[in-house]
């Protein structure tokens, strides 16, 4: 029988404290959790799960327990037999464990897999853009291209690329992480899922199409920040918020609006860069199943989406993923972070033949769009109304009570330490 309720990331670390009476799978028999300074289980909450890192032996590993309900059995078990028979440098093993916890009167399920080493590309870039090193930088965006091109040849679509899901590892080169988003042939198509929105093409969020080309877009995005920040460094500091490198879904959306601030810096870059931008730009008015190969819009620019279908942006708004690993909270790491949500819009398709108005609702397309599979709808959320003044007063409130709090704990601190 399926659990009623699933358990928080807090309840997992309560539980895990005690291994011998929580753990019920023999797959998992002397797992050792990592613990903090204070005896407590290191976690990683994200916004779906919670990432344990354990020793097995002397191997590492991470142990994600769901926090929600599941239905990724069918997805990983069908990764695992494809890394069987094909194995990629750029996803490690996922084992699906289907009664690994016990927690009050129910079973939960888990995956087990290597804890990969290493920092998240975001993290990597933090410290190559605090110390301007451009080198290193531009040896990630032609890393990246590599790695696009064996994303392309493993016959996995990823499903959310993003700053937390690729690892960098100690010798440079890149791994991908967070497989609730993977597909692959044979998978109903129902379940490729929406990744992360500020990597994600306009049309991706509010189209009923699907296709196995979803991580180009995303892909290319990722290539074209590198380069842009191999350029101009500083634009870490302007543009990334923590959940993106620097674009977000309202610069796709707004791709032709003038106070999108991000793509007037970028055509100040260098003219290959700048190049690269106008590139992104173009790619958010035409259809999102219109783009070959990571590789290809980078050499052939424009040319690589010719012809392609035009997409007309349109309004709304959505919540994005959280990230899923913690950039350094594997075993002999420092204890983890918790990762927040943050509101994005979203947007309407309707395909109108490029170089023309927006048509009459009759007119047919002149172009052809890029071949693409259909489905059901991807679920999407209720729009969410635009911030008012009330809004805006009760984060003001939020944030005078935060500091206050703040405060008094320094307060406390003091006369603590002055009483001593």
């Amino acid at each position: 029988m399926a659990p009623q309720s699933w358990p928080s990331a807090i309840d997992y670390v309560a539980a895990v404290q005690d291994p011998e009476i929580c753990v019920i799978s023999d797959r998992l028999s002397g797992a050792q959790f990592k613990m903090n300074m204070m005896g407590i289980p290191v976690v990683k909450s994200g916004q779906t799960a919670a990432v344990f890192p354990v020793t097995m032996g002397d191997a590492g590993q991470a142990l994600r327990l769901f926090t929600t309900p599941t239905q990724h059995a069918e997805r990983y078990r069908a990764l695992s037999k494809h890394l069987e028979e094909q194995p990629s440098p750029l996803f490690v093993g996922a084992e699906w464990i289907e009664e690994a916890i016990a927690y009050g009167t129910g079973r939960f399920p888990a995956v087990l897999m290597p804890w990969v080493p290493g920092k998240t590309l975001s993290a990597a870039l933090d410290d190559a853009t605090e110390e301007r090193d451009t080198e290193a930088i531009a040896a990630m965006a032609d890393t990246w291209l590599a790695t696009a091109d064996g994303l392309a040849e493993s016959g996995i679509v990823h499903g959310d690329l993003q700053h937390g899901n690729i690892m960098v590892g100690p010798d440079g080169n890149f791994a991908l992480i967070d497989y609730d988003g993977v597909w692959l042939e044979g998978l109903p198509l129902s379940m490729m899922e929406v990744g992360h929105p500020n990597y994600q093409h306009p049309g991706r969020l509010e189209s009923d199409t699907v296709t196995k080309s979803a991580d180009v877009f995303p892909g290319f995005v990722i290539y074209v920040s590198l380069r842009a920040l191999s350029a101009e460094p500083k634009l870490w500091d302007e543009f990334h918020s923590g959940e993106n490198l620097i674009f977000s879904q309202e610069d796709f959306v707004g791709v032709d609006k003038a106070d999108r601030t991000i793509w007037s810096r970028l055509r100040e870059l260098d003219d290959e860069t700048a190049a690269l931008a106008e590139t992104l730009k173009a790619a958010c008015r035409v259809m999102p199943d219109s783009f070959p190969s990571v590789r290809e819009m980078a050499e052939k620019k424009e040319g690589s989406f010719a012809g392609a279908t035009k997409y007309i942006v349109d309004r709304s708004s959505r919540s994005t993923a959280g990230s899923w690993w913690g950039a350094d909270d594997g075993p002999g790491t420092p204890e983890p972070s918790a990762i927040a949500d943050q509101g994005v819009p979203a947007m309407t398709p309707a395909p109108v033949a490029p170089g023309t108005p927006v048509p009459a609702p009759a007119q047919s397309p002149a172009a052809t769009p890029a071949p693409a599979i259909t489905t059901n709808p991807v679920p999407s959320r209720p729009q969410e109304p635009t911030s008012s003044s009330g809004d805006k007063k009760l984060r003001a409130l939020a944030i005078i009570s935060f500091l206050l709090g703040v405060i008094v704990m320094t307060i406390a601190v003091v006369l603590l330490i002055s009483g001593s």
